[in-house]
């Protein structure tokens, strides 16, 4: 049900609230139809039902109640973003209008309000002051966003929610609670540099609001007296006011988004501050062949159900403690049961509660993890087998039925714990968390991406990382570079076909990408899109070697993959290397989800960057790139078609972004995608500023009089073509963003007297795209792919289709073999002896032999074959020896022995090779060829 103290807090975090807490409370207590819905969807019966209990009421409670039911209509609409009845938009629309059309009403409040709170504040810096609650308030009202006062109380008696990095400030704080008070919403504005400095000085003074009264008490103080004279000030008359003091400087869309906060989720700290230090950029040092190890230990065994092994870890727990058990535990090969996956993955369910601990407490009591493993009975009712994991489809499946399966509501709410993780962990990631969203519950958006300098470290983790075969490298590179340049779904990624990748202009970088329903499945909405991808040169070149060399493959098959692969061998092996690289580069909440959240964050601001004649100064020289306006310009050609900026109707860029990603509406993408605010108003804010040297001065934390100050103007003009300024007597026009360095970093050096800031990141291209890996061995698959595409003769009488069905005869469940020089050696000395006539080996039968056998066909190349024995015996040897002898140390897998006596001469041997799917003939052919190779 809908519990009053989410929707409250929700409404108080914007402008617009037009009840009170008695009618609302009284609304939602006797409008039933919503408490019940069990779909996010108001219909016109609900409304009715409710007008009906309302029209009762003779009073003037009749107009409260009425204003509580827009306000909670409002709140389904865009907090839990249900589908509500067009009238209904239509009342919402005229709302926010009469809203708009009131506020812009408080111009001239609006810009008396500025201009006297300025020249208070220059007459304070002049001398040592103390910051009260009503000049920071009114301060970051006027320079940081339109805050609600109850957001205003919270900042300003909570010094933690001051950020600094070595170039930006900003303050972060929740905007919305759920009901056992665990935020889970977040905010984030950049600050003004003089309202950085204003806020540590605050801090300082420990002399914060006891209550949102006594803060509201002593603005309105502030601005009733001289030389404000605000009469009658209500906490909607002044949001009024300070909105209409942004509608001078932000465009219409985005007032809205700094007015409603609620409408976005801003990035967790911790994850804010790894982006953002620019010290340690590298990435985590990772295992050797952990990337690309994706095939994986099954076991046949069926399941002990009395013996999941989360029970035998919970009581080592209990006997041991978290530290001492931590200690003990060895990092053994997994074997997953290819029939349920379930009993390991509880295990390190398990194992993460003990670790990191629960929502609320870092460490746990043994019973609370019992409580949090209380879901067992379910689970043993639903397997959930390897194969099914690894398709998206059938994962998702499974997860609903076995929620829906989960009777208990005290069980369903620990098995929603269970899910998150599985949501998080590398091999289930494709699970979508959202479907289970209560409709009367805000949903929990996962505030993240990946940046551009991470993408790099992706993309350089993954070439560098021994794949199991060197088609798996591109296909993982290609499926990470859909996912960031092109925003697709995993499933779309899978499903994308040869001819559903097409290039505008021949061999260019600028890619036209249908994403469709296929056979093996549909797209979120069961609709069709195009997606325009523009390419860095070395990315297409990638793309254009895998369109080139499977230019002659039915048109309908997967791009990424070999034929005849299924999608859940396609994800597990090419998208789950991707997935495990950006959790290398990222952090464990890392998934490939993300790299959607990139492509929206990166299109935005490649189209802001266009129609804000705006120049992009990153640290970052990918971005940068993508920034450019020539890349700009070449992505977005379908719908500029050469036109000049003033020619183009730039009310439709974020319909635009919105689109492509496959959302029917910006805001979608803007609550789910686009996070913070911090990053948006550069692109619309002056860049510069007049500041007086007294007030630069305080900013600065200089003292009053201070003759230090011109070095540090001339400082901050220092390689600025109008470095003139730096004469002036009183004021400077300086860079906002070069003021605010300096003040975060006295002591360090600036980023603009830098010789070199940027950091790149080198990547081996030219060996990515030509397959030449730095190994010390090779195997015989990447030859034989090498062979093909470079069309060699070795290899030039295969197709594509046999080139995949060797895969799958050779490495099914095993990884290509890099073979060492005695194994080649063995290899060839046993194809030279090879019978094509008979198909079969001519041995002699000792130890030796024996030994040779059982190593060349326990590899993967080999041990295909369904070998038998053939004993070519003397009539007149009476004795068994022999037959025991081959059966003892030639026999791998129950191999089968036949006798066939000869009148004289010695007994000798025969192995015969036989194989249903292919030619022997020409798979020892190809053996023999490529093994001369290598």
């Amino acid at each position: 049900m809908i519990v009053y103290m989410e929707i409250d807090t929700w409404l108080s975090s914007r402008m617009d609230r037009k009840s009170n807490a008695i009618s609302l409370k009284w609304v939602l207590a006797h409008w039933s139809d919503i408490q019940s819905a069990s779909s996010a969807k108001l219909t016109t019966s609900m409304r009715t039902s409710i007008n009906k209990k309302i029209n009762k009421i003779s009073t003037g409670k009749r107009r409260e109640y009425k204003l509580a039911v827009l306000d909670i209509i409002l709140y389904l609409s865009e907090g839990l973003q249900w589908s509500i009845p067009t009238p209904e938009k239509r009342v919402l629309q005229d709302e926010e209008n009469k809203w708009y059309q009131s506020m812009r009403s408080e111009s001239q409040s609006a810009s008396h309000l500025n201009v006297i709170h300025q020249e208070l504040l220059e007459d304070k810096v002049r001398s040592a002051f103390e910051v009260d609650s009503a000049t920071i308030a009114i301060s970051l009202l006027l320079e940081t966003a339109p805050l609600s006062m109850a957001s205003l109380f919270y900042i300003l008696s909570h010094p933690d929610v001051l950020e600094v990095t070595e170039k930006y400030s900003n303050i972060y704080f929740p905007i919305t609670l759920n009901v056992s008070d665990e935020i889970n919403k977040y905010a984030r504005y950049r600050l003004s540099p003089l309202c950085y400095r204003l806020l540590v000085n605050y801090y300082e003074n420990i002399n914060f609001p006891n209550s949102i009264s006594e803060l509201r008490t002593s603005i309105f103080n502030y601005l009733s007296f001289a030389p404000f004279y605000f009469q009658k000030i209500t906490d909607q008359l002044l949001m009024k006011i300070v909105a209409c003091h942004w509608d001078k400087k932000l465009p219409q869309f985005l007032l809205d988004d700094f007015i409603n906060p609620n409408r976005q989720s801003a990035i967790k700290k911790e994850r804010y501050f790894a982006i953002n230090n620019t010290a340690n950029k590298g990435v985590k040092k990772n295992n050797a062949n952990s990337i690309f190890a994706t095939s994986f230990k099954l076991s046949i065994k069926p399941i002990d159900n009395d013996k999941w092994p989360h029970k035998k870890l919970l009581a080592e727990h209990k006997k041991k403690g978290t530290k001492r058990l931590l200690e003990q535990l060895k990092d053994d090969d997994v074997v997953w049961n290819q029939d349920n996956i379930l009993p390991q993955l509880y295990y390190f369910f398990l194992l993460e509660l003990i670790e990191f601990g629960g929502v609320k407490k870092s460490n746990l009591e043994n019973s609370t993890m019992e409580t949090y493993t209380n879901g067992l009975k379910y689970l043993k009712q639903n397997p959930l087998s390897f194969e099914c994991a690894m398709n998206e489809d059938d994962l998702n499946a499974w997860a609903r039925s076995f929620y829906d399966n989960v009777e208990s509501d005290n069980v369903r709410v620990y098995i929603l714990y269970f899910l998150k993780f599985m949501a998080e962990y590398e091999l289930t990631d494709a699970l979508d968390i959202d479907a289970f969203k209560s409709v009367h519950r805000p949903g929990n958006t996962d505030a993240n991406f990946v940046t551009a300098k991470e993408f790099q470290h992706i993309l350089s983790l993954l070439a560098k990382e021994i794949p199991e075969n060197s088609l798996q490298k591109k296909f993982s590179m290609l499926a990470a570079i859909f996912g960031f340049h092109a925003g697709l779904r995993r499933g779309e990624i899978i499903r994308l076909r040869v001819f559903d990748v097409m290039s505008v202009r021949p061999k260019g970088n600028l890619f036209r990408i249908y994403i469709k329903n296929t056979k093996e499945g549909r797209t979120k909405n069961g609709k069709s899109r195009i997606v325009y991808m523009q390419l860095p040169e070395y990315q297409s070149q990638l793309l254009w070697t895998l369109l080139d060399f499977k230019k002659n493959v039915a048109w309908d098959e997967p791009l990424l993959c070999f034929a005849g692969e299924k999608s859940s061998v396609r994800e597990q092996h090419y998208l789950l290397p991707v997935t495990r690289a950006i959790k290398v580069v990222c952090g464990e909440r890392g998934r490939l989800h993300l790299l959607r959240h990139s492509f929206a964050f990166v299109s935005t601001n490649q189209l802001l960057t266009k129609f804000a004649s705006f120049e992009n100064t990153s640290d970052c020289p990918y971005l940068r790139e993508l920034l450019q306006l020539d890349f700009i310009d070449k992505k977005f050609s379908y719908w500029f078609e050469g036109r000049p900026i003033e020619y183009i109707n730039s009310q439709l860029a974020l319909d635009q972004i919105s689109e492509q990603i496959g959302h029917s509406h910006f805001e979608t993408t803007r609550k789910s995608y686009l996070h913070g605010h911090e990053w948006l108003c550069g692109y619309f804010l002056e860049p510069r500023k007049i500041y007086s040297k007294a007030m630069l001065r305080y900013i600065l934390g200089l003292k009053a009089g201070s003759n230090d100050i011109s070095r540090r103007i001339n400082s901050l003009l220092k390689n600025l073509p109008d470095c003139s300024q730096s004469n002036m007597h009183r004021s400077a026009s300086l860079l906002i963003t070069r003021v605010n360095e300096m003040a975060l970093n006295i002591n360090n050096q600036l980023s603009w007297l830098k010789e070199d800031i940027y950091d790149s990141i080198e990547l081996n291209w030219k060996n990515v795209l030509e397959m030449n890996e730095v190994n010390k061995s090779i195997s015989f698959f990447d030859v034989l792919i090498k062979g093909y595409i470079e069309s060699t003769s070795e290899v030039n009488q295969i197709s594509w289709q046999e080139l995949s069905q060797i895969k799958l005869l050779l490495y099914r469940n095993n990884p290509p073999f890099h073979f060492t020089k005695p194994t080649l050696k063995l290899i060839k000395k046993w194809l030279i002896n090879f019978n094509t006539d008979r198909n079969s080996f001519n041995v002699k039968c000792n130890q030796k032999i024996a030994a040779e056998y059982r190593k060349l066909f326990s590899l993967s190349e080999f041990k295909i074959f369904n070998c038998t024995f053939t004993l070519f015996k003397n009539k007149n040897t009476s004795s068994n020896k022999q037959e025991e002898f081959i059966r003892k140390a030639f026999f791998i897998r129950d191999e089968e022995l036949s006798i066939e006596h000869i009148a004289s001469g010695k007994s000798r041997l025969e192995v015969n090779l036989a194989l249903k799917t292919f030619s022997i003939r020409k798979l020892i052919a190809l053996y023999r060829n490529i093994f001369s190779l290598m």
